[in-house]
């Protein structure tokens, strides 16, 4: 096998591999900021509201 073309081989696996794991990243980050953001949203509101936690009990 040519040299170049192994290396060349080796440059283009490593950009697949690095860009499905920022893609992959992108979507777990995003979505762990959406469900932090909601539970600090849920928990406001079930502090501002106490009844809530008494009627779903």
């Amino acid at each position: 096998m040519n040299v170049k073309l192994k290396y060349q081989t080796l440059f283009l696996t490593l950009i697949k591999w690095i860009s499905f794991g920022g893609v992959i990243g992108l979507i777990i980050g995003s979505t762990t900021a959406f469900l932090l953001h909601t539970n600090d949203l849920l928990g406001e509101t079930r502090e501002a509201n106490s009844w809530l936690f008494f009627f779903f009990l």
